[in-house]
């Protein structure tokens, strides 16, 4: 990302900091300032999987509904970061318009126009995710994703044909495996054949533990619907931790931390040392691999309650070592000084990498036995608040001291789930 586009990312964030009062005929608008901030902070400083969007955009019309869908998701995207009810009122509008110019476009769609309507249906689902924090409370949490689906089947020889259209199908296996998961819902047989007419072409960590967390999510489903025994349930969630643990050990060389030794009793520091990854994205997907790993702990714990398998040393050491592993990484993110990005107040992508840590230390502080643990999350939290100015690291303590017992993917769906995600 140049200079120039950092630059006009920070003005953006700074000029609206404390503020919720219209900008006056000297500033940008307000959707200016959203798609400045969106695509220089969000897809050119935090994520890796929507570099597309940009590829699409260029050639965009201002009447399109990928124009109208980038907009709707740029305005709710600064809406969420800034706590700004004015945003989000702009925000809905766009989203309606962008909802009604992709259908009208659905009903007449080109083989060519596939590819740039998928993507306003990610963009939407995106915008969803960000704004409807409760899956329950909205229609459309799970029909964007299930549209894109419908789409990809119709079109598949058209979107599957190009670069772009394989990124953009990855990323519609991503929205659907996930909230297939935050919902509890079995995976559908069209994401089985989309993921097969892609495994070809993406290949990566992300993709192989989405793959396994799709047979989680299958193995949760079937078993609380009373499809399989208990003895089988025990045989799978077995097979799938192996399957994990599998992963974990065959990740690249470079994904390996270098381990950074600091002074005793250091407070944003569990252990006197903090692991230090190639990149946020890095850093996520390995934690992604541990925090599924605990939440079949979770669930072994929950369905096996006489704890002949709960209660054996080695269970109890795989919770003890996740949990550490995920919390030596979180301080390279929120210290000063470790990567150009970290700045107290946080920097626009700090709020956005260390968000991305609130779900997995909640888990980590329902699952852990270790008080020590728990109370250096409880400060962690404070300091992302108080220091950082992370206000949905307060919200999540709350919850940690007033609602412990949360199913992790209710407290994913609170923190935005995947739409802040690398």
């Amino acid at each position: 990302m140049s200079v120039e586009r950092k630059a006009v990312s920070r003005r953006a964030y700074d000029s609206l900091r404390g503020t919720q009062a219209q900008p006056t005929v000297l500033e940008l608008a307000w959707d200016t300032r959203a798609r400045y901030a969106f695509f220089s902070t969000y897809i050119g400083g935090f994520t890796r999987s929507m570099a597309e969007v940009t590829h699409h955009y260029k050639t965009a019309r201002t009447s399109d509904h990928l124009s109208a869908s980038v907009e709707a998701a740029s305005l709710a995207f600064m809406a969420t970061q800034l706590n700004s009810s004015h945003l989000m009122r702009l925000a809905n509008g766009s989203y309606i318009r962008a909802v009604q110019r992709l259908g009208l476009a659905l009903e007449k769609l080109s083989s060519q126009e596939a590819e740039e309507a998928l993507q306003s249906i990610l963009l939407l689902d995106m915008y969803e995710k960000m704004v409807h924090r409760d899956p329950q409370t909205s229609q459309a949490w799970m029909s964007h994703s299930k549209g894109g689906l419908s789409l990809i089947h119709a079109r598949a020889n058209t979107i599957l044909s190009s670069p772009t259209g394989c990124q953009i199908a990855a990323r519609l296996v991503t929205a659907v495996t996930v909230s297939c998961a935050t919902v509890a819902a079995d995976t559908p047989k069209e994401l089985v054949t989309l993921r097969r007419n892609l495994g070809y072409q993406v290949r990566s960590p992300k993709w192989s533990f989405l793959g396994v967390l799709g047979r989680v999510s299958n193995l949760k489903f079937d078993f609380e619907k009373g499809a399989i025994l208990q003895r089988d349930f025990i045989v799978r969630a077995k097979c799938l931790d192996d399957q994990l643990k599998a992963l974990d050990n065959t990740l690249p060389p470079t994904w390996q931390p270098l381990r950074i030794p600091t002074s005793a009793d250091h407070p944003n520091v569990l252990d006197n040392y903090y692991d230090l990854y190639a990149d946020h994205y890095t850093t996520q997907v390995a934690n992604a691999l541990r925090l599924l790993r605990l939440i079949l702990c979770c669930l072994v714990k929950r369905h096996i309650p006489d704890g002949s398998y709960t209660n054996e040393p080695a269970f109890k050491d795989t919770i003890r070592r996740l949990t550490r592993k995920i919390c030596a990484s979180v301080p390279q993110f929120i210290l000063p000084g470790v990567l150009p990005t970290n700045s107290i107040p946080f920097s626009p992508v700090q709020l956005l990498q260390c968000g991305t840590f609130l779900t997995p230390l909640y888990l980590v502080h329902q699952v852990t036995e270790e008080a020590l643990v728990r109370e250096w999350i409880q400060s962690c939290m404070g300091f992302m608040w108080e220091s950082g100015g992370l206000k949905a690291a307060k919200e999540v303590a709350e919850l940690m001291s007033n609602r412990p017992d949360l199913d992790y993917w209710n407290v994913f769906a609170m923190t935005g789930s995947y739409a802040f995600a690398a």
